[in-house]
């Protein structure tokens, strides 16, 4: 167990640093330094479990009152966050000859992204499904052989919901269209959607959203995937000459399985996406035979489209912001 004096000094550096911090960016920065997949909290709980000198009960204590400690943090910082919305201007600082605005909003980049990624897809011959956002584990786990005790089935990296999971990737859509028996033959589908995991820091955000796509086609292979991709991309962003690699990957669900980066004018490369080929035994399962799939970050590839630098900017309420980056709804 963590020592009392421990304890109370990590909760006075969580209400310091949460009192101190000016702006909805210093707030999310001291969010990633508490409790973010490398932050303070998680370094002490790593720390205690590498202990080979603990007991199992001991580590369940400490693991106990490192999530304590969490929520701890996470009631100071649902605090200030209402203490920003409710922060009410001086009356003495308003100008009421300011003319009132006209404008009747953008659309968010991520808005633009889907609706020019629907249209793609559409034109690319797929149809489009859905999926819950609230999934069983058999259709986010079982069916797309994440074993038992595969690390995202741990608390750590899932949101959990009594027998249910938040979804953690829009992959589950794939089993819930292979299981309906709908298409026959060749065909291509995607979807769009929300996903979760738990990992808050700097650069990712617990909820964000996932492009799914996949094609049954007897005829599918590495190479028709890479020529499809490399189609996709060149349509996305909107040029003639993207470069893209694929390096060896690793997925349950895929095998061969590869992630995809593409390059920038710079010479430097970014993993965009995860793909391969689908598993017989999945496959087989519902009566097909051959076929690829894909897993595109929609935040990734909206943050290059637009130059969009801090993936937290598509979640802060910033109007400035989205006028810079939105695309107005009049036009």
């Amino acid at each position: 167990m963590l020592h009392e004096n421990e304890i109370n000094s990590i909760k006075q550096n969580i209400e310091e640093e949460i009192s101190s911090c000016k702006d909805m960016k210093g707030l999310i920065l001291v969010k990633s330094k508490f409790i973010g997949k490398e932050g303070i909290l998680n370094a002490y709980l790593k720390k205690y479990l590498k202990n080979s000198e603990l007991s199992n009960e001991n580590k369940k204590s400490i693991g106990f009152e490192i999530n304590q400690l969490k929520d701890f943090f996470n009631l100071f910082y649902r605090k200030k966050i209402s203490a920003f919305q409710n922060k009410q201007i001086p009356t003495d600082q308003i100008d009421y000859s300011i003319p009132v605005s006209s404008a009747i909003g953008n659309l968010h980049p991520l808005s633009l992204s889907k609706e020019y990624i629907h249209k793609i897809m559409q034109e690319m011959g797929f149809i489009y499904e859905d999926g819950p956002s609230i999934e069983k584990e058999y259709y986010n786990f079982d069916a797309l052989n994440i074993s038992k005790n595969h690390p995202a089935r741990n608390e750590k990296d899932t949101f959990f919901i009594n027998d249910d999971v938040l979804r953690t990737h829009t992959t589950a859509v794939q089993i819930r269209a292979l299981e309906s028996q709908k298409y026959v033959d060749e065909f291509r589908i995607y979807s769009i959607g929300d996903v979760y995991r738990r990992d808050d820091d700097s650069t990712h955000l617990p909820m964000f959203h996932q492009i799914e796509g996949f094609i049954i086609d007897n005829s599918a292979s590495i190479s028709t995937l890479k020529g499809f991709l490399l189609d996709f991309l060149k349509k996305f962003f909107e040029k003639d000459d993207v470069e893209i690699r694929l390096r060896p990957g690793y997925f349950p669900f895929t095998e061969p399985s590869v992630e995809v980066d593409v390059k920038f004018e710079n010479g430097k490369w970014l993993e965009i996406l995860g793909a391969g080929m689908i598993r017989k035994n999945i496959l087989s399962k519902y009566g097909y035979k051959k076929g690829f799939a894909f897993g595109i970050g929609l935040e990734r590839i909206t943050m290059i489209k637009f130059g969009i630098t801090n993936i937290h900017d598509l979640t802060d309420n910033h109007y400035p912001w989205l006028k810079q980056y939105g695309n107005s709804t009049e036009n």
